[in-house]
């Protein structure tokens, strides 16, 4: 089935109201980004999963040039070489210390074009502190 420009939330909806017939376990919504593939796993709680591409880990980058780049300093990161990953979305990760590091950076078009250099994809820079994973998950999700 392709649902034109939908999302995983509108598929859980389509769904729930008969959309997508009973007993389907496969489904590909149509995305901006192209066809996304979702599995439904139902039971007493009905589950969306969406299937992601492989990931992929690309290259890593300097500390200081991503605490640079972000207007953090030394002390604001953490000892983890930045990485780019992917599963269909480019992520450069950046992991600082703390919240408060979090709120400090800064990231702008002359940031992006330092971080990147010569690479002329898109990448989506995430900044995230050791916590953050424990204050925004689902209580009632997977870790």
């Amino acid at each position: 089935m392709r649902v034109p420009t939908a999302t995983i939330g509108a598929g859980f909806v389509l769904l729930h109201e008969g959309k997508i017939a009973a007993g389907i376990k496969h489904v590909c919504l149509e995305e901006n980004v192209g066809p996304v593939p979702i599995r439904v796993q139902t039971g007493e709680r009905t589950m969306i999963w969406l299937r992601t591409p492989p990931i992929e880990f690309g290259r890593c980058y300097d500390l200081m040039l991503c605490a640079n780049v972000l207007d953090l300093t030394q002390t604001d990161m953490l000892e983890i070489v930045p990485q780019l990953v992917s599963a269909g979305n480019p992520t450069v990760l950046i992991a600082v210390r703390n919240k408060e590091a979090v709120d400090r950076a800064w990231l702008d078009m002359g940031g992006i074009k330092g971080l990147k250099g010569q690479d002329r994809e898109p990448v989506i820079v995430s900044c995230s502190h050791p916590r953050q994973r424990e204050l925004t998950r689902d209580k009632d999700g997977p870790p």
